[in-house]
Order: structure tokens, then sequence, then C-alpha cells
């Protein structure tokens, strides 16, 4: 797969996607499995707005992520119904 920039070719996926996300100098890049909500905030996969503790990406950095890949397809399981 290949890093594509959000701003330029990111189209809503509620399933999410992995995302890239700069957190500063000292970490460097973030990666992680993230959601867009319905008004463009971005969440870690597990957090929502509805979560007491949790902060969107843009309120914990300063910036949303610059960077994602769609999830890929689940794996193919034989003589599974």
């Amino acid at each position: 797969m290949i890093w594509r920039e959000i701003g330029s070719e990111y189209r809503h996926n509620p399933s999410g996607c992995i995302i890239a996300v700069w957190s500063g100098p000292e970490v460097g890049w973030l990666v992680g499995e993230a959601h867009q909500d319905e008004e463009g905030k971005w969440w870690w996969a597990n957090e929502s707005s509805g979560d007491y503790y949790a902060e969107s990406l843009e309120s914990r950095f300063g910036r949303g992520p610059e960077y994602f890949m769609p999830l890929p397809a689940p794996p193919k399981v034989v003589g599974r119904k």
C-alpha cells in the first residue's frame, strides 16, 4: 500500500483507515487506525466524541492526519460460512 495525502485524495469512509499524524519532533509520526466523525474531526479507532476522556486528533496534536492508507481487505478463510 502507498501513503496518500488526505487533502487531495481522502474520501470519507465510516469504517476508517490507517493514518499518519505528526505529533512533534520529540516523537515524530504516529500511525494507527482512525476514523472521521460527521463534523470532520479525526479520532483513533477506539475513541469517539462521546467518550469522556477522549480527545480528537486535532485537539491532541493541533492538527489532523496528513496521510492515509485504506484499510486492507479482511483475510479469506477457506471452509467458513
